[in-house]
């Protein structure tokens, strides 16, 4: 599996997890120990079967000492996090005993109902005093103000804000601050950094901003904690010294009985890596002339004529490279335009190597996921695989089979027996999605389930969505059936969350019911249209099809 390297902290944030909300959590031995037990099972897919947790315990029972009990506890702990983190479906029956843990968390929060009601009082009183009379900054008061006006984090999360003069930012018009996910998956630096956003008050804005501009030390969690503590202690708060979970508790608390969160927002609005904020796009200067070419035919259509049975001598990637070793950046868009405008022919019997000139192609063009422009020894990095793909040949018909294209990627990737070699090859398996042949390979069966979910947040907003409609049935250059199509896939896909998959086959079948529909009214022999969905150079998915006519 993908990042076995990142496997050795699922544990840690295990337990991480449960401390954050208080919760008890088993030592990391007895939940590395389940880790193991559950990591035996190969699985690709993010659910656990009755059985499998039948024999898991079983296992578990045959242990003759007092171990047992902490081992059984620690599948709980471990079940808990699968489920709440890592979008794992379990047995029914294991759902209803996750009641019993969300109760004692909102027990936990109850427990603090005294001193949470005493300090939001005591604070309503104390900020117009401190506006007034405007003593020096103190990080514990600027943490109280942050939790009880924007949300009830951890103190973990607000130590890394108070470290980051960047996380203000103005967004839709809101002043936000930005806060960063501390999952495995988002830490990974292959990974684009997954991050939320809160509105910030006037008030708590200012707070940041004069902290930001006094330049202070970095601080940890640690001396955030000790700072909360001291300051909490002192007129007119008066409250005793709690542990990082209890202080959160408290902060929760607030917004459960004083701004009147239900439980399910609260546990969302308390953890960020429950919902994922995004870069907004600014719209490209020449959209307008880029809407009137929307549906021109940028692909370039499989030239089965050109297919040769020989041997790819050399990897036609590689002149890409050699192409741009000696050039500035700047000026590797003009080569790409002109000297590999045609992109060469490819293999029926290994279509790997042409698809490795693509992979480069966009890496030279597009940079990285991270970076827009990456250096020659970046690509080089990238597309070093190349020499042990040799040994796996890839047919067109293979690649065009959804079955052998995965056996065929499980074998490669089980061939690489290092992180970084691993990294790299489920890199290039990430690009076959992208091209039209493996566009049907699932890269999700390459990512280990017991890493916490991630969610790509980027989406169209309603009103991009009726301006793309808009551009998409007013262009005079598509055919009316492909107009109508288009706009329908989008539809479908924004309203019905539908994959780019299920949008071609259900428009597939509303072709198929025109086709049926025509015989019937025509009486004569028809063929039944085909139908393709391609994006072009503009990111928008074109339909491409046979239309309707006689034999």
């Amino acid at each position: 599996m993908l990042e076995n390297m990142t496997l050795k902290s699922v544990s840690d944030e295990i337990i991480n997890s449960h401390s954050q909300q208080g919760l008890a959590c088993e030592n990391k031995e007895f939940i590395q120990y389940v880790i193991d037990l559950i990591n035996k099972t190969p699985r690709s897919d993010r659910s656990m079967t009755m059985a499998e947790l039948q024999s898991i315990k079983k296992t578990i029972t045959t242990i003759p000492t007092g171990k047992q009990r902490h081992l059984l506890r620690a599948v709980d702990n471990v079940l808990f996090y699968l489920h709440q983190h890592c979008a794992w479906q379990l047995p029914e029956l294991e759902l209803k005993r996750f009641h019993d843990t969300q109760l004692a968390w909102m027990q936990l929060i109850s427990l603090q109902a005294h001193d949470a009601s005493a300090l939001y009082q005591a604070y309503q009183k104390y900020k117009p005093i401190f506006v007034q009379d405007r003593p020096e900054l103190n990080i514990g008061f600027i943490a109280l103000a942050l939790s009880i006006e924007v949300a009830p984090l951890s103190l973990r999360y607000w130590a890394e804000v108070l470290n980051e003069p960047a996380s203000i930012e103005l967004f839709d018009n809101q002043l936000t601050i930005v806060v960063q996910h501390q999952t495995p998956a988002a830490r990974h630096p292959q990974q684009p950094s997954y991050f939320t956003r809160y509105a910030l008050t006037p008030f708590s804005c200012r707070l940041l901003i004069d902290y930001f501009n006094s330049e202070p030390d970095k601080i940890t969690l640690k001396t955030l904690h000790h700072a909360l503590d001291q300051w909490l202690s002192r007129a007119p708060f008066y409250l005793a010294s709690r542990n990082v979970a209890q202080w959160q508790h408290c902060f929760q608390q607030i917004w459960l009985v004083q701004y009147q969160f239900p439980c399910a927002l609260l546990l969302d609005i308390s953890q960020p890596h429950r919902h994922v904020a995004f870069v907004p796009q600014r719209p490209h200067p020449q959209y307008e002339q880029h809407i009137k070419l929307i549906y021109d035919q940028d692909w370039i259509a499989p030239a089965y004529h050109t297919f040769t049975a020989n041997k790819v001598e050399r990897w036609p990637h590689l002149a890409l490279i050699n192409a741009i070793k000696n050039q500035p950046s700047s000026q590797w868009q003009h080569f790409l335009n002109t000297q590999f405008a045609t992109p060469p022919p490819s293999s029926h019997d290994n279509i790997i190597a042409h698809v490795m000139y693509y992979f480069t192609y966009d890496l030279i063009q597009f940079g990285g996921v991270r970076a827009t422009s990456l250096q020659l020894d970046s690509i080089r990095k990238y597309t070093r695989i190349y020499h042990q793909l040799e040994d796996y040949p890839l047919s067109y018909i293979e690649a065009c089979d959804h079955e052998a294209l995965m056996d065929w990627a499980i074998e490669v990737y089980a061939h690489f027996d290092n992180d970084s070699e691993r990294w790299l090859m489920y890199n290039f398996l990430r690009f076959l999605p992208q091209h039209p042949v493996t566009e049907h390979f699932d890269i999700s069966q390459f990512t280990s389930p017991l890493l916490s979910a991630t969610v790509d947040p980027f989406c169209l907003s309603a009103d991009q969505c009726l301006v793309t409609i808009k551009a998409l049935v007013s262009q005079s250059t598509g055919s009316p059936l492909q107009r109508l199509f288009c706009a329908t896939a989008l539809i479908l896909g924004f309203y019905g969350a539908l994959r780019r998959g299920e949008v071609s086959r259900y428009v597939a079948k509303i072709l198929l019911g025109m086709w049926i529909t025509h015989i019937n009214l025509r009486y004569v022999s028809v063929k039944p249209p085909k139908v393709t969905l391609k994006i072009n150079k503009n990111g928008l998915f074109i339909f491409h099809y046979l239309p309707l006519s006689p034999n």
